[in-house]
Order: C-alpha cells, then sequence, then structure tokens
C-alpha cells in the first residue's frame, strides 16, 4: 500500500451516510446544507477528517506502525523504498478531537501471544477508563469446563477481565467454558460466569452466571414444551431465572420468561417478579449465510418478529399487555392494558417516508378507549407535506403540527436548511397585536439555537436572549431576556467550573459568583469542591476569599459519600450511604451519626423510613395495586392506585385513612379526575358523604368544579 494522501471531497443533498470504498463518505442530514469528509486513500479507508459548512471540525488521529519495502529500481540503478502499513490490526485510533475544544485519547497495549492490540485507556479531560484482560498469568489463559477441569490454553482475543471508572471503582469479569449445550456452535463455549462491582474500596455486588438447556412451557399454553436456554443470575440471596428461545424458530434468542425473587435491603423479606412474553412473526425477510458454521442457521436472522403479548406477575396480581395488531414494519398499532377486569385500548398510527428518505414509524395519532369502542384521539403529529409551508420540507419527516384531543397546540412553521427547528407558535394570541405567540431560534452551533425570540409583552416587536456557544457546544455566556449576562466556564474535560453573575444593574450589588474544582488525584475518593467568591475575568478562580463553600466527596461509583459546608467560621456535615443497587440508605443529619434511614423491597421500591428520635413509616404492598402505610404511631393508611399493564403508585383512586374516612377518586382512562368522594362519620356519628365534581370541555380541559360546601 503506497501512503499517499488523497483528499475526498463530496458536496451533497443531505439525507443519508453511503461509504464507497476508494470515493470517500457521502454524509447527509435533514436540509440542504453541502458537507464534507476526507479520508486517506489506504487500504483501510482510514476516516482522518468530519466538515460540515459552518460548523466545526472532528479530527480523527491514528497510531501507524509504517515499514519500509523495497520498491523496484529504476533503469539508471536508483532505488526507492515504498512506505507501507503492514496490516490492518494496526491502524488504531490514537484520538478523536473537536477542532479547538476537547480531544479523547485511546492507550492500547501489544499482548506478545497473540500479536493484537488491546484498547487499555481512554482519556478524557481528568478523567481516565482503564481496562485490562486476561493475560497477566498462566491461569488466565486457561478455560475451565463445567466439572472443574482444566482445559487446553484459550487462543482466542484476550477477554475483558477488568474495567476501571475514573472515580476508582471497578467492574471485574471471570469467564469458564461451560457443557456444551443444544445449539452451541462449537465444541468449547466461553461463557460469563462470575461479575464483582467494587466501590473502590469494598466488593459491593457479585453477580454469579450459570447456563443450561431446560424447556418451557408457559402460563397461558403459548408454549409447550419449548426448547430454552435456562440462565441464572445469582447476586447473594437474590436469584433471577431467564428463559430464552432456542429452537432455531423465527423468536430464537429472545427472552420468554424471567423470574426474580429478591430481598429487601436487611435481607429479611423477599419479593418475586414474573414476567412472561409471547412473539409472533411478521414477515420472512430474505436469506442468511454463514460461511463456514457448523450449524444449522436459526430463523430468526430471517425474521421479522413482533411481541404480541406480557404478563407481569407481582404481589398476587397479574398485569396484562396485548399488542393485539401491528403494521407491516413489526410496530404496533393496537394494544390492550388490564388490571383488575379493567383495560385501556390504545390505536397508535405512523407516518412512513418510503420514498426517498425511507423514514419510519414516526408517530402520528394515539386514539384511547375503555370499552374498544368509540375511541378519542388523544393526541396528533401531522407532518410537512407539499401543503404545508409551500411543500418546502415534503419528505423530510419534519413535524408541522401538534394536537391533543382535537385541539391543536403547537404548529412548527419553520426549519433552518440543516433541519433544526426555526419557529414554533402557539395556540394562544398575543397580548399586544394581532397573530399567535410563538417562539423563534436561530444561528444554531452544535444543535443549540444562539438566539431565541419571543414576542414582548405589553409591547409591538420581540425580546431575545442570546447564547455564545464553544466548539465543544457547550455555553460560555447567556444574555437573557432582560438583558442579564452570565459567563459559564469549563475544565478541561467538559465539567462545569465557574458561574460568573453580572454584577446587578438597578441595586448595584456585585453577586457572588459560583466555582467548582474536581480533585482525582484521591484513587478511590474523588472530590468536587463548590465555592461562592469573585471570579477573576476568565471564571476560572475565586479573586477573594470564598465565602461559602461545600465539598462533596464521592466513592468510587461517584455516589456522594459526605458532604461538608462551611462559611470560614463553621463547619457542618452529612454522610450518606448506599444498597448495591445505588440506592441511598442513609443520610445523617448535619453534624450528627442520626438520620434517616431507608429500607428498600427487592423490587427497590421504598419498604421503611426510620427517623432517628422519630420512629419509622413501614410500607406493605398488597394484591389489588395498593400500599398500605402504617405510621410511627401505629396509624394504617391503605391507598388503591390506577394501573393497566404495569404496576403503577401515581394515580391513587381510594384511600382509606386511619380515621374511618374513605376517599374515593373516579379517574378515566385518560387520566382526568372526574369526582374526589369522602365518607365517614361526622363528630356527631351520623355518616355523611361530601363530593367534589370536574367537568371537562371536548378538548378536556377542566372547565367547571362544584362542591356542595361551595356556593
Amino acid at each position: 500500500v503506497i501512503r499517499s494522501k488523497i483528499t475526498k471531497q463530496l458536496k451533497t443533498r443531505e439525507k443519508g451516510i453511503t461509504l464507497k470504498p476508494g470515493t470517500g463518505t457521502k454524509i447527509v442530514a435533514t436540509g440542504g446544507k453541502p458537507s464534507r469528509a476526507q479520508l486517506e486513500a489506504l487500504t483501510e479507508q482510514r476516516l482522518t477528517k468530519i466538515r460540515r459548512n459552518d460548523d466545526t471540525n472532528i479530527l480523527i488521529d491514528y497510531y501507524t506502525t509504517l515499514e519500509k519495502i523495497p520498491g523496484t529500481c529504476m533503469p539508471d540503478g536508483t532505488c526507492h523504498d515504498i512506505v507501507v502499513t503492514p496490516a490492518s490490526f494496526n491502524e488504531r485510533i490514537k484520538s478523536v478531537e473537536v477542532q479547538g475544544g476537547d480531544r479523547v485519547m485511546y492507550g492500547y497495549y501489544a499482548n506478545p501471544g497473540d500479536n493484537r492490540y488491546y484498547l487499555n485507556k481512554v482519556l478524557k479531560g481528568n478523567k481516565t477508563w482503564k481496562y485490562k484482560y486476561g493475560e497477566g498469568t498462566p491461569k488466565d489463559k486457561k478455560s475451565y469446563r463445567d466439572e472443574g477441569t482444566e482445559w487446553p490454553v484459550y487462543n482466542g482475543p484476550r477477554l475483558l477481565t477488568e474495567v476501571t471508572l475514573p472515580g476508582g471503582g471497578s467492574i471485574e469479569y471471570t469467564y469458564k467454558v461451560f457443557k456444551k449445550m443444544r445449539n452451541d456452535p462449537y465444541n468449547e463455549n466461553m461463557k460469563l460466569q462470575k461479575k464483582v462491582i467494587n466501590d473502590g474500596t469494598t466488593n459491593i455486588d457479585t453477580w454469579i452466571f450459570n447456563y443450561e438447556d431446560d424447556r418451557y412451557t408457559s402460563n397461558d399454553g403459548s408454549y409447550n414444551s419449548k426448547d430454552v436456554i435456562k440462565t441464572t443470575i445469582v447476586r447473594g440471596l437474590d436469584k433471577t431465572v431467564q428463559l430464552f428461545s432456542d429452537d432455531k424458530s423465527f423468536d430464537h434468542g429472545r427472552l420468554l420468561q424471567e423470574t426474580t425473587k429478591s430481598f429487601d435491603t436487611s435481607k429479611t423479606f423477599s419479593v418475586t417478579k414474573e414476567v412472561e412474553y409471547t412473539y409472533g412473526l411478521v414477515a420472512n425477510i430474505g436469506d442468511f449465510t454463514f460461511l463456514d458454521f457448523p450449524e444449522e442457521v436459526s430463523d430468526s436472522l430471517t425474521s421479522k418478529v413482533k411481541l404480541t403479548k406480557q404478563v407481569i406477575t407481582q404481589d398476587g396480581n397479574d398485569y396484562i399487555t396485548k399488542y393485539i395488531s401491528h403494521d407491516l414494519y413489526g410496530k404496533p398499532t393496537k394494544v390492550q392494558e388490564t388490571f383488575n377486569e379493567r383495560s385501556k385500548f390504545t390505536k397508535l398510527s405512523y407516518h412512513n417516508e418510503t420514498e426517498n428518505s425511507w423514514l419510519l414509524g414516526l408517530p402520528t395519532t394515539i386514539q384511547v378507549s375503555d370499552t374498544d369502542s368509540n375511541y378519542l384521539t388523544v393526541s396528533e403529529t401531522i407532518y410537512h407535506n407539499d401543503s404545508t409551508s409551500e411543500g418546502a420540507y415534503a419528505g423530510l419527516g419534519l413535524p408541522y403540527e401538534q394536537r391533543e384531543f382535537g385541539r391543536w397546540v403547537k404548529r412548527f412553521t419553520e426549519y433552518d436548511s440543516k433541519g433544526n427547528l426555526a419557529r414554533e407558535e402557539y395556540n394562544i394570541a398575543k397580548t399586544t397585536g394581532e397573530g399567535n405567540q410563538f417562539t423563534s431560534y436561530s444561528r444554531y452551533k452544535r444543535g443549540i439555537a444562539r438566539t431565541v425570540s419571543v414576542p414582548a409583552r405589553n409591547a409591538a416587536g420581540e425580546i431575545s436572549k442570546s447564547l455564545t456557544v464553544d466548539n465543544n457546544g457547550r455555553v460560555t455566556k447567556e444574555i437573557d431576556f432582560n438583558g442579564v449576562t452570565t459567563k459559564f466556564s469549563y475544565a478541561y474535560g467538559g465539567s462545569l467550573q465557574g458561574i460568573n453573575y453580572a454584577e446587578d444593574s438597578i441595586t448595584g450589588n456585585d453577586w457572588y459568583d459560583t466555582l467548582y474544582t474536581w480533585d482525582f488525584t484521591t484513587a478511590t475518593s474523588p472530590k468536587r469542591i463548590i465555592e461562592y467568591c469573585n471570579l477573576n475575568k476568565n471564571s476560572n478562580r475565586c479573586d477573594n476569599t470564598s465565602v461559602h463553600s461545600i465539598t462533596e466527596t464521592y466513592d468510587g461509583l461517584m455516589r456522594l459519600k459526605t458532604l461538608e459546608e462551611t462559611d470560614g467560621d463553621k463547619t457542618r456535615s452529612k454522610n450518606y450511604k448506599y444498597d448495591k443497587n445505588g440506592k441511598q440508605i442513609f443520610e445523617s443529619y448535619w453534624s450528627s451519626s442520626n438520620g434517616i434511614s431507608t429500607t428498600y423491597d427487592g423490587l427497590s421500591r421504598v419498604l421503611k423510613v426510620a427517623k432517628s428520635g422519630l420512629g419509622e413509616a413501614n410500607y406493605a404492598y398488597l394484591q389489588g395495586n395498593k400500599i398500605q402505610l402504617t405510621d410511627a404511631e401505629n396509624n394504617t393508611t391503605t391507598t388503591t392506585y390506577q394501573a393497566f399493564g404495569s404496576p403503577s403508585y401515581e394515580r391513587a383512586i381510594e384511600i382509606k385513612s386511619p380515621e374511618s374516612v374513605t376517599t374515593t377518586i373516579e379517574i378515566d382512562v385518560f387520566g382526568l379526575t372526574h369526582s374526589i368522594a369522602q365518607e365517614g362519620l361526622t363528630k356527631a356519628g351520623a355518616f355523611k358523604t361530601i363530593t367534589e365534581n370536574r367537568y371537562y370541555d371536548e378538548h378536556k380541559q377542566l372547565c367547571l368544579t362544584t362542591r356542595p360546601d361551595v356556593r
């Protein structure tokens, strides 16, 4: 390969990405601006630069091992060496850089055993990710069969064995050769056997994996004695069993059932959740051929598959979702969600641009019903066509109008040449002059509008805010709608470093600025220091002593461990603890070992909240999608929530209070409240009910509320 550099420049109307070896890359986005890509004319066709008009270049650099080989000698006896790149695997990305901005660096090491280069380090600013592979000792190179006997040296690519995160935490991986299963393509099949997560000082979570052949019969009879792979994952007392289709049919490899039995934070109570999936065939989509593959190819490689049913079982409840119909591309068009004999039916429609841009599955209408009849259109998106905006955006899949319950709420009337939104209008009149309220966007850089304008409230014309955006796509200055300037600075790598507030032009107050400093010098306890002071002109250092500071210390997984706050005279602090799922289980009071402890059940739902000196509140999750709360004085409140195809605790439909008062809330399938009724005994011992009714117009906007005690 003669190393000659050739620049390929392509000007296109932007609609996709096509790679043609030897000719360059055609890069396009919605709109009409030309784009260019620059490649080197090597066998590998290395991409070295991405350029777009009016935007910042992205540069790609490589590690290259060059060699010289003798060239053909000329008749006069002169000879010239030819410089070549000897092998494609030596072509390794060294860095990716935004020109004049951030750079990500990549480091590698050469493995003498297989002559391969392996990524072992990624650096961005003051953050470093490190990677290790299984070749440190002879034992690392060996495989182990399920029965425990050693197998010959593993000669494939080195397997990833450890990832060290920027905060100092790590994830370790261990592999072994399990027994050959039903459809394994080869006799030796190395699989992940263990994963260990460390927070920088302690192993907080260990996953043990096992794989075996099994058969599966679903609860509803959709599958009967179907061949599956059973994957078991054990995390301490917690256990998850996953069943994957393994019969080479159209749904080969699909998850059919997942059952999880997990314990609460205190390892006392367990909860079980089971999810079943059923699939159907949309269409056969062609042929697939493997070269030198020792097994028959499964039908799933040439099948478009649809999910037809999902059943979630937990707390004695079944939440059922049926995907009743689909379009040609496998998108669901009718869905039924059911819980406790109440259903929500949803019809979905899509817009497909199949002539030029080939944009599929753009959502158009969502219609909802609780009876599978008399559907109401909840939302609708209309896309630009030949009749909108004089056809300027036809066929590009750009939204023109959004509707809610039959009433338009937004119109996207203008886009710039790159497809960025330039103007959106709202269905509400301006306070001054004619026309509707709107927001206009212009001067985009890195996807951010640098000028945003809206109509003036009490006068003709517009008011605007402006942004200054650097080459990394970060806002470095904002002048808001009132003309107030705020400046932002960033540390190398992109973290926010300083916020510089302008002096108040009315009061003359010079507001204190904010400085953020990250410290990764302590390997497993990164710190962020927040100082309130007057910043220098570059917004990267305090000009004077800070009047207030906060020091946040994190663990190796970047979870806040301690928070210390001082004004230079007095200091106070807090401590935090977490469970293996990252849930906060303790927050101390200021400068105290006492605080608030939270216990979660196996599904990460709050089970108990204990406050030092104030007792504890306990939560129980009951059949019927209910939560029972018992407070510190042993009072019990049971709340029933609306749910359909999955557990939900957002909309209460019944509250039984400890005062023997029952509140019933009528909520329709759209989530709108129609009545709130409270019933119970008065002080005089008489039974009484008070009902509040709410009424909506044809667009589901609240227009009237009535109560018997309000005239």
